[in-house]
């Protein structure tokens, strides 16, 4: 069988390693720990949750945690994969452990393909979830050939899943708004649907730079504004001018601020924040490997140094993102 080397570089500055190390592990410099594995293909995309499962990591400051711990990998059945828009797809697939236990803000990794091409997985936030019918939604944009690989893949088809990962939102109020840009819609419907149900108060700030990059949220029984930069649908311009023309009419006190989209918006979003004196909650985008903190690949700098947005996010509270 192929076998494939894997090297994951971790930095062993406050750094306590537990557990077994497997043999030809060491320190070749001050600071840096490699681990070397000869691995298949099979275990390649999961080998720091299937190959390491006795591998604890202890930073300075932090409890200490097993990688085995971070995420069940599982092949999960496809029920369905819709085109929604020009570049836009829903994957329904079946898992009675992610739609039991998935939160809102959480996402999955999931494997693509069966061989190599591509090599990483891709991280996909979870888009809503059906426990009672054991399923679970994401949504995602053909975006490269990853995505393009996943745009074909066919009801009955199986794809290997990571998840869930991350921390999602808090709920710390009775109002919630919501600011979304073009697929930083995905996990924000998930929170919709999730505290409607508990009878929060939501509104939707929903932009897009056109039309064909706003999806249907008619199932969503709340108040929505919509923008588009072109002006093909709804406002025209940026979202962020809409949710700052609109915010006085709220109750400040009891209102929150969740948002997921491109970092400028996001940033638009920390800053009326700010001005205003409203909590926020923000989920970053970011490139991933891993998606459990151990390729380092997603770090971010915080007011309290560099952390990693698949394991200490993707939600953030804005005031600790250096933007």
């Amino acid at each position: 069988m192929l076998k494939f080397l894997a090297v994951f570089l971790v930095k062993s500055q406050n750094l306590l390693i537990r557990g077994g190390i497997p043999a030809g592990a060491g320190p070749p410099t001050p600071g840096i720990l490699v681990i070397m594995l000869f691995i298949d293909e099979d275990t390649l995309f999961s080998a720091t949750n299937e190959i390491l499962p006795n591998l604890k990591l202890q930073v300075k400051g932090r409890n200490c945690y097993n990688i085995k711990e971070m995420g069940a990998s599982e092949d999960v059945k496809v029920l369905k994969n819709e085109q929604i828009a020009p570049s836009y797809f829903k994957l329904t697939l079946y898992s009675p452990n992610i739609s039991a236990i998935a939160k809102p803000g959480q996402f999955v990794n999931a494997k693509v393909a069966k061989g190599v091409i591509p090599l990483l997985r891709r991280p996909i936030s979870i888009h809503r979830t059906d426990p009672q019918n054991q399923t679970f939604e994401l949504l995602y944009e053909i975006l490269g050939p990853g995505t393009k690989i996943l745009s074909e893949v066919k009801a009955g088809d199986s794809l290997n899943i990571l998840g869930p990962l991350g921390n999602g939102f808090k709920l710390e109020k009775q109002v919630l708004v919501l600011v979304a840009g073009g697929m930083g819609i995905a996990p924000l419907n998930f929170l919709a649907e999730e505290t409607i149900k508990q009878g929060k108060e939501v509104h939707l700030f929903y932009g897009a730079r056109n039309k064909d990059q706003i999806i249907n949220l008619d199932h969503l029984n709340i108040k929505k504004e919509i923008a588009t930069e072109d002006g093909s649908f709804g406002h025209k311009g940026f979202v962020t001018r809409v949710l700052e023309n609109q915010l006085t009419t709220y109750n400040l006190p009891l209102t929150t601020i969740y948002s997921c989209g491109p970092h400028p918006m996001l940033k638009a979003v920390a800053e009326i924040a700010k001005k205003n004196k409203i909590e926020c909650q923000v989920s970053l985008e970011a490139y991933m490997a891993c998606g459990i903190g151990a390729c380092l690949g997603c770090a971010t700098e915080t007011i309290c140094g560099y952390k990693m947005v698949c394991k200490d996010g993707p939600v953030f509270d804005f005031k600790e993102i250096k933007w």
